[in-house]
């Protein structure tokens, strides 16, 4: 009983533990009966050693049933918003993915279709639907293929964030370029809408690195892997200083900290946050060099 109660507490995922727990199962029972056979003391070994074997046996199989039904759970939670080599770390290390809030340093991004209220009042429901799956389906792409996560859709607007559920040195960098390459999707989108005789679109993007609570947020029913806090509320603020300046991607001075060797700007000033006292300088990103 003591024997397997020793295993099913050892019985893990890592392989330390595995390999320390059959040692406790099987060569340790028959290392002991050999020695206990040269010393002539009589003690059956063999139970002890099936009762091993036994609970080692069903505690891989509940791991293994187990860690199976973890990994559908991850890549069904996942998939939809990142990389899937990402969603592949996050299945060999589900530690990462914690249902539970978390700070982290991330970069945020936000961007919103200048005017889609008029835009969208001259197409009928199915051709708003078609066009925003169009337009949402090129720019999320972007954002994966960037190493990017997506926060959410709000109506037209995107939100993603860099930096989790997987940690990342340059998630400015890769915000960034993502923003970059947004726009550049933006004007073969526009030559598409032109061609077919409709109303081309123009964008606004806001990007803001700093700490943000991330985790799974909702009810039991419907949970979204989402960030909150004040880097998200300045990112949302900075993308609509786009139309104040009549620019397309603004970046607040703690993003421009971690790309300035990389990045080509114009300085706009100062930004007042609201609540805060302190203002913050604001850049207009004009492109970036590729690593």
């Amino acid at each position: 009983i003591l024997l397997a109660i020793v295993i099913a507490l050892l019985s893990g995922r890592k392989t330390t533990l595995t390999l320390t727990a059959t040692f406790v199962a099987i060569i340790f029972p028959i290392a002991a009966g050999i020695i206990l056979f040269i010393l002539k003391i009589k003690l059956l070994t063999f139970i002890p050693l099936i009762t091993g074997v036994f609970s080692l046996s069903t505690g891989q199989i509940y791991l293994l049933l187990t860690e199976e039904k973890e990994k559908r759970l991850i890549k069904a939670t996942f998939s939809k918003y990142v990389s899937p080599d990402f969603v592949n770390i996050l299945i060999e290390n589900p530690e990462l993915a914690t249902t539970g809030g978390e700070e982290s340093d991330v970069t945020m991004l936000f961007s919103d279709i200048r005017g889609f209220t008029t835009i969208s009042e001259k197409m009928s429901a199915k051709e708003l639907i078609d066009f925003l799956n169009i337009y949402l389906s090129k720019m999320t792409d972007i954002v994966i293929e960037n190493k990017g996560t997506l926060d959410k859709y709000i109506g037209d607007a995107i939100v993603a964030f860099w930096g989790m559920p997987v940690k990342i040195e340059d998630h400015a960098y890769q915000a960034c370029i993502t923003a970059i390459k947004m726009i550049k999707i933006l004007n073969e989108f526009n030559n598409e809408l032109e061609a077919m005789g409709k109303t081309k679109i123009n964008i606004g993007i806001g990007i803001n690195t700093g700490k943000a609570i991330i985790g799974n947020i909702g009810s039991e029913k419907k949970m979204n892997y989402t960030a909150i806090g004040d880097t998200a509320i300045i990112t949302e603020e900075l993308q609509d200083e786009n139309k104040t300046y009549g620019t397309n991607i603004i970046i607040s001075e703690f993003t421009y900290e971690q790309v300035k060797n990389y990045a080509r700007v114009k300085e706009l000033g100062k930004y007042n946050i609201k609540g805060r006292e302190n203002p913050i300088k604001i850049y207009e990103l004009i492109d970036i060099t590729e690593k």
